[in-house]
């Protein structure tokens, strides 16, 4: 018996060490889940007797909230006045109740609110009441007044306008770091043209500062105790707050802030996928833009809700014109991940052996939330349009708004630099490039990579010349748009017609300028094209090889040139590079004749006449005159000006012209 009573007590005291083990765990639990109270940062609360505000704060535990002046700043919970409110721990808004009770003129009232937790006790409030005696209201661009639970609106991209009216002089003492204050500042000036006594007044703004975060996230009115603005006057003793909501940027608008390109068209990605490319602009085409790998996206939209769009584009098989199409998760050669208000693009590696297809386009775009539920059920319907020639585009509003890339994949080729430029199809022109910043900052919206200039002789007959733009992803028949240089409006009297790569123009009277852009409608140069300006056609000849020689106006320091020759300085033209061959001179217009023809040394400094040096008539001669219309200079071997020549002509209208030849190189 004894031992089995041994037995029972030793299953007794396990009991009671399970029961003591047990009660040990709990008390261990309960003290393992205590936390270290984490207080809020203080806050000023700027009220008046008979306004209600909203205190917010986080509590990480059990709290109680009281006010040290609890006669006029109280608790409402629930439509009932407290002193003191208690909570659990979490997120909390609670309702401050400020009346007139021991209000005194010319004096301000302070109350601290103090919260209790975890044993610690902090002030995270200080309340002040405005003296007695001190009116301000605030009024909407219709003059309705604004209460302090309406609040103000803060505007998205445009200001929404408001005006307040004291019996003081107030100021604009703070407002939320997200919202812009027009001017930055608000100060109360009297009107004496208002009745009553609210005579100290301003009118002023808000606007959401835009940082692609603010815009993002509408403010309700009340709901965060610091989203107030506050007008208080110098003295300290009065100070009136009031809330400030803002509903947030447009349900359909979006803004794609980086990376910030200067074209979102016109982007070519490598075979591999793994390099995108566009060229600059206005620099010669030196500044290339390049991402490696991805290209990534920043997206501001309401909510950061939008949806990302990938829309196919490729040339018909049968018809050749362009058709773009919604891509599915099967044929996307463009895969993208979307990370809140991130977008990341990479794109598959191309193959054109397997394929069957050198190139592929693509159109990425990114719709707000809002704006894609409407467009949904057809994308293409939406999004694309169609031109006069059967070729189909992005809509215009979704190129300039929504479009994140249009990119093109295929192998790389240089652009040529300059025009290849033939005169009645075989006559080369020389081609300038524009460095005069006048003329670049006229074409600075075209977004070029440069510009250039060519002057055509003008010829009784074949005023036509072909210009190929040495592009190498360019369309002969809509890879252009010409303008009329005087005005910049379109030129629809000249009519290209397209060759294997160029196009062929009769060069118009009056100048013209080509704009040339790829296949994916990006510019890419302009060429500036008119008949010469100047009084003289010259050409060279040496064997198969001819060509023009460029002639400008003569530069006349301090009109040397002019009074040593007798001619107008307007009148003097220089061939500043002629072949060392033969070089042909003709009048621009076919109706001017020589009437008398004169040679001079140009390199002496007083004037060396050396007409007697030559028979005009002689065609073997270095100086050979025919038809009193065409003159024959020959500079190339054995010649015998080895010197800079002055030919003083006069016309058959007995004007004077001096044209200068510069000595070639041997």
């Amino acid at each position: 018996m004894r031992t089995l009573n041994l037995k029972g007590m030793s299953w007794i005291m396990a009991l009671a060490m399970m029961f003591i083990v047990s009660f040990t765990s709990c008390s261990d639990d309960k003290e393992e889940g205590a936390t270290t109270p984490v207080f809020p940062e203080e806050q000023a609360i700027s009220c008046n007797a008979g306004e209600t505000k909203a205190l917010t704060f986080d509590a990480n535990m059990t709290w109680q909230l009281s006010s040290t002046a609890a006669i006029w700043c109280k608790f409402e919970v629930n439509g009932e006045d407290k002193e003191v409110v208690k909570g659990e721990a979490g997120k909390q808004s609670i309702t401050i109740k400020v009346t007139d009770a021991a209000q005194e003129i010319g004096k301000t009232s302070e109350a601290q609110l103090k919260l209790d937790m975890g044993g610690e006790t902090k002030v995270i409030a200080t309340v002040t009441r405005s003296a007695k005696g001190y009116s301000l209201k605030i009024y909407d661009a219709e003059g309705n007044e604004i209460t302090t639970e309406q609040g103000l609106e803060v505007g998205y991209k445009k200001q929404i306008s408001f005006t307040v009216k004291a019996n003081f002089r107030f100021a604009a003492t703070s407002f939320p770091e997200w919202v812009i204050l027009d001017g930055g500042s608000m100060a109360g000036e009297v009107n004496d043209k208002e009745e009553g006594e609210l005579k100290i007044q301003a009118t002023n703004g808000l606007t959401v500062k835009e940082n692609g975060e603010y815009e993002k996230w509408p403010v309700e009115a009340g709901k965060d105790s610091k989203n107030v603005i506050t007008f208080a006057d110098e003295a300290g003793n009065a100070s009136f707050s009031f809330p400030v909501f803002f509903k947030g940027m447009g349900a359909e608008d979006i803004n794609i802030t980086e990376p910030e390109l200067n074209s979102r068209y016109g982007w070519n990605v490598s075979l591999d996928g793994k390099t995108f490319k566009l060229a600059g602009s206005m620099d010669g085409g030196e500044n290339v833009i390049t991402f490696n790998d991805k290209m990534e996206f920043t997206v501001v939209s309401l909510k950061d809700e939008y949806e990302v769009v990938l829309l196919d584009a490729f040339n018909h098989w049968q018809t050749g014109k362009k058709v773009i199409e919604e891509m599915n998760s099967y044929s996307s050669w463009i895969k993208y991940t979307k990370n809140g208000n991130k977008v990341t693009l990479t794109v598959n590696a191309l193959n054109p052996d397997m394929e069957g297809y050198n190139s592929r386009e693509c159109y990425a775009l990114v719709i707000p939330k809002a704006q894609y539920e409407q467009i949904e059920e057809d994308i293409v319907a939406n999004l694309v349009t169609t031109n006069e020639e059967g070729d189909q585009d992005l809509v215009y509003v979704y190129g300039q708004n929504n479009l994140l890339i249009n990119l093109v994949q295929e192998e790389e080729k240089a652009d040529g630099e300059s025009f290849e430029i033939l005169k009645g199809g075989y006559m080369p022109l020389t081609c300038n490039k524009v460095t005069d910043e006048s003329i670049l900052n006229k074409f600075h919206d075209y977004s070029v990579t440069a510009v250039y200039s060519v002057e055509v002789p003008k010829t009784e007959n074949y005023n036509n010349v072909s210009i190929n733009p040495l592009l190498s992803n360019w369309s002969n028949t809509n890879g252009y748009s010409i303008y009329n240089t005087k005005d910049d409006s379109e030129n629809t009297e000249v009519v290209p017609e397209p060759g294997e790569n160029n196009i062929a123009i009769d060069v118009p009277e009056n100048p013209i300028y080509i704009v040339f852009k790829d296949k994916n409608g990006v510019n890419k140069k302009i060429l500036m094209v008119q008949f010469t300006t100047t009084v003289f056609n010259i050409n060279y000849s040496a064997g198969a090889e001819y060509g023009t020689v460029d002639c400008i106006s003569y530069v006349d320091n301090n009109n040397w040139a002019s009074t040593q020759y007798g001619v107008e300085s307007a009148n003097i033209w220089h061939a500043k590079t002629p072949y060392a061959a033969m070089n042909t001179i003709k009048f621009a217009s076919s109706e001017t004749t020589i009437q008398e023809l004169k040679c001079y040394n140009f390199d002496q400094d007083v004037l060396t006449e050396t007409t007697n040096d030559f028979n005009f008539s002689n065609a073997e001669g270095d100086v050979y005159m025919e038809s009193n219309n065409t003159i024959y200079l020959w500079l190339g071997s054995g010649t015998s000006i080895n010197y800079s020549m002055a030919l003083l002509i006069t016309t058959n209208t007995n004007e004077k012209y001096l044209l200068v030849v510069e000595k070639p190189a041997q």
